[in-house]
């Protein structure tokens, strides 16, 4: 593993979100990628309970199951602004996250390892209730 900063602008996919205030929902897809017919995306980031935290789902197809990286709450009774990037080459650091203005932040998982999958998915799907307002590879 490698760490560069600021993030390097080859070899990394990053999101940013903004959202005006929401009401609590059990759960919010914010993006998915997703290649050919694939059984889940390759990636997924979402906001999950009612107290919603952030989730990143990573799935490479030659796994039997994806993994998942866990973030920060987000309040999202009030105004918010998220960034979410993966950097493959820092392993299972390499899914990252910054609320605002804050630093970025490595998210928890207990996969040993990152984004193994070598190509990034085909197909983006995004929501339409927190848009994606950058949006880099």
């Amino acid at each position: 593993e490698e760490f560069q900063w600021p993030l390097p602008a080859d070899g990394i996919m990053k999101w940013s979100f903004k959202s005006d205030s929401l009401p609590p929902k059990p759960s919010r897809v914010l993006l998915t990628g997703q290649s050919g017919k694939e059984a889940y995306p390759r990636i997924r980031v979402s906001l999950d309970g009612y107290q919603p935290r952030l989730n990143v789902t990573l799935y490479d197809p030659a796994d039997v199951y994806p993994c998942s990286w866990h973030g920060p709450e987000i309040d999202i009774r009030h105004p918010f602004e998220l960034t979410v990037a993966i950097d493959p080459t820092l392993g299972p650091g390499g899914v990252l996250a910054r609320v605002g203005n804050e630093p970025y932040s490595s998210l928890t998982t207990d996969v040993p390892f990152g984004f193994k999958v070598n190509t990034w998915p085909e197909k983006w799907d995004v929501s339409t209730e927190i848009p994606v307002v950058e949006m880099a590879d």
